[in-house]
């Protein structure tokens, strides 16, 4: 069919089989111009993890598209939630420290409501905050899934003000998802979700977020059963039947 490009270097695009797709999964800013303008010259499609976000320096975007986040079924389907037994934590956090951002979003969660946050560089957040907060470094894979199922709730902050991101095709599968408002999520989950209890656009909504839970839970699992079937369609397969079709336009 061609060639595909997952994150390539520079050095990557002689003399390969055309048309060329390449595929920035992770955000565009991450990226060197340099790459991003070298690929984006010699493809016939680069898809992006989230659309395609204002970027200084970018100045034609007419072969950027979309590539929608996906799940394993084979994994979430395995560790689904059982708030009745037990395990569950009341809210949950899994992520890494990489943003003030984020410390400030689940330091406003905190004073309202009980929080566990599994991650790693936590210990560059203030000591008080992980000391009684952190429970533990991040997970993957399996681990990760059923990590997410012991929780009736877990955040979602976003690292792009555009988004989605990945958990957002994870989290719904073992939790309900709190996640941050962008227009990559209206994108995925409709604007008639713009004012859901679930999604925040501040620390305070996100307060706000849990506190409407705690006095409605519910509907924790009305709203996560929601979610999950918005998400259901985004698997890997899906994924890998978009950038097919992408070749055979």
């Amino acid at each position: 069919l061609g060639t595909l490009l997952v994150n390539p270097t520079a050095e990557a695009s002689t003399n390969l089989p055309e048309p060329i797709i390449t595929v920035f999964n992770d955000r565009l800013s991450r990226m060197p111009l340099a790459w991003i303008e070298h690929f984006y010259e010699r493809s016939k499609i680069v898809f992006c993890l989230n659309k395609p976000e204002p970027f200084p320096g970018i100045t034609r975007t007419e072969r950027f598209e979309w590539l929608p986040g996906a799940y394993a079924p084979e994994v979430h389907q395995r560790f689904y939630p059982r708030p009745d037994d037990g395990r569950a934590a009341a809210i949950g956090y899994v992520g890494t420290f990489n943003a003030w951002r984020k410390y400030r979003f689940l330091q406003r969660l905190a004073d309202k409501a009980p929080i566990q946050i599994y991650g790693n560089n936590w210990n560059n957040a203030p000591e008080g905050f992980t000391k009684k907060f952190w429970r533990g470094a991040a997970a993957y894979g399996e681990n990760y899934a059923e990590m997410l199922s012991t929780f009736y709730i877990a955040v979602n902050v976003l690292e792009s003000r555009w988004g989605p991101n990945r958990k957002c095709f994870e989290i719904p599968h073992q939790a309900l998802m709190l996640v941050e408002w962008a227009p990559g999520v209206r994108d995925l989950f409709g604007e008639q979700h713009d004012e859901a209890p679930w999604v925040f656009s501040t620390p305070q909504d996100l307060a706000r977020s849990a506190l409407y839970y705690a006095d409605n839970p519910s509907e924790i699992a009305l709203h996560r059963a929601l979610q999950q079937k918005i998400i259901e369609p985004y698997t890997y397969d899906f994924q890998a039947a978009v950038i097919k079709s992408a070749f055979e336009r």
